[in-house]
């Protein structure tokens, strides 16, 4: 036997059968342990965890409350029996003395995996909700006497006990919850927290999903153009999914902001069952944002769409982002034509020079640039594909469009013309 597996072996017959103690802590018979009443569906891999237990031990002793109910750790329980176990490590909750809040102040907290964490919140809750009731009961027959307070919520007991805050509890609780209602695509986020630790990550990408969710069913409620075209102005800032190296760039995605697609969505992409190439007039021009690193996949777009791509202009943000090589201070407004379209009226310069709003949000400037290089197009025939508001002047199509204040088109004004080029500016050190 390898691991723990030497140290809880099979038990000699005049141990008590409930509990005994070793330098590794309370250990009970496996046989002894109660089954919880919630049961998971999915077991996975057992045959795995048992050959990892088997190796290294069992890293996270099954946790049980005082009377030898399983609150978590079914799948380990389960893997230590496979082997031939007749004893397990247990970690033993006493929940009644969470509830009542009487931690104390030298509780030895041991390091709960988020599962677990959530797994004794559920247990709790039952528990509570007798407690409660005492509670009104004597608050009721003894009206002058009103009883103390219980000690903050469930989710703040539960963190004092456990070493975290009151918030991350609930932010576990929402990511269980919803792994165990769509476990195919939230169901390895619960894993992800316990092998890192890590919380915050998997709720945003719970909240980021639903909030997505929620966005699309409204916009697909509402998101019927009043003027169906053709158009032959098309102004497009498509969201662009990105790929990302690490956790803490996810953090900086598009996708912590709105609905993202890939390349081959936004090509495929469609307003009332037409695809882009159907709304676009034979004769056209298209101005689509893109990143400096996402040109050639901008230039796919174009081909996508059925337009040729001519030239670009540079929206200068007028400070630094991030970046790999270059600190991006940048974005492309690309323009491109299809069929037989005429050069603009106005010729601006192809150099904008904006502060940096909102994510992703474009500066109106540019937009109202727009308005005065096709001044014969109106309301019928300019069309914001991507669009986040309902801008005065342009039919508007896009999944943030349509739960927001429309944006009136700032006066037109003389454009700026670029001065001569600042310095570059020095690297903040971190």
């Amino acid at each position: 036997m390898t691991g723990l597996a030497a140290t809880f072996g099979p038990r000699s017959p005049d141990v008590h059968p409930v509990e005994r103690t070793n330098s590794a802590g309370a250990v009970v018979r496996i046989a002894s342990i109660k089954p919880s009443t919630r049961h998971r569906r999915d077991m996975g891999d057992i045959d795995g965890l048992a050959r990892s237990i088997a190796d290294v031990g069992l890293l996270h002793p099954v946790v049980i409350n005082k009377d030898g109910v399983l609150i978590a750790g079914e799948r380990r329980l389960k893997a230590c029996a496979q082997l031939g176990w007749t004893d397990v490590p247990v970690t033993i909750v006493d929940v009644e003395e969470i509830v009542r809040g009487e931690l104390a102040e030298n509780t030895n907290r041991k390091d709960f995996l988020p599962s677990e964490i959530d797994a004794i919140r559920r247990a709790m809750e039952p528990v509570e909700k007798t407690a409660a009731k005492q509670r009104m009961i004597t608050a009721h027959t003894s009206p002058g006497n009103f009883p103390e307070q219980a000690k903050g919520e469930v989710r703040d007991k539960i963190g004092a006990f456990a070493g975290i805050s009151g918030r991350t509890v609930e932010k576990i609780a929402k990511v269980i919850e919803a792994a165990e209602a769509e476990p195919d695509k939230f169901g390895h986020l619960v894993e992800q927290m316990d092998e890192t630790g890590k919380v915050d990550h998997a709720f945003k990408v719970v909240n980021r999903v639903r909030r997505h969710n929620t966005i699309a069913a409204e916009a697909g409620n509402a998101a019927v153009l009043e003027h169906p075209g053709p158009f032959p102005l098309i102004y497009a800032d498509p969201p662009w999914k990105f790929e990302v190296y690490s956790e803490k760039g996810l953090d900086r995605t598009a996708d912590q902001h709105y609905p993202t697609l890939t390349d081959q969505e936004i090509i495929n992409f469609k307003i009332d069952g037409k695809t882009v190439p159907e709304i676009a007039y034979r004769d056209a021009a298209l101005f689509l944002w893109c990143t400096s690193s996402n040109l050639l996949r901008a230039l796919a777009i174009v081909t996508g769409w059925g337009f040729t791509y001519k030239t670009n202009a540079i929206w200068d943000k007028q400070r630094t982002g991030t970046g790999l090589v270059f600190m991006n201070m940048h974005e492309h407004l690309l323009y491109c034509v299809r069929g037989n379209m005429p050069a603009p009226r106005y010729l601006p310069p192809s150099i904008f020079r904006y502060p940096r709003g909102e994510h992703s949000a474009k500066p109106l400037e540019i937009r109202a640039e727009i308005e005065k290089m096709y001044p014969a197009f109106d309301v019928r025939k300019r069309l914001e594909l991507f669009a986040r508001s309902k801008p005065a002047g342009w039919s508007a199509y896009g999944l943030e469009a349509f739960d927001r204040t429309p944006t009136p088109s700032p006066p037109s004004a003389p454009p700026k013309l670029p001065p001569d080029v600042p310095q570059p500016r020095k690297r903040r050190q971190a």
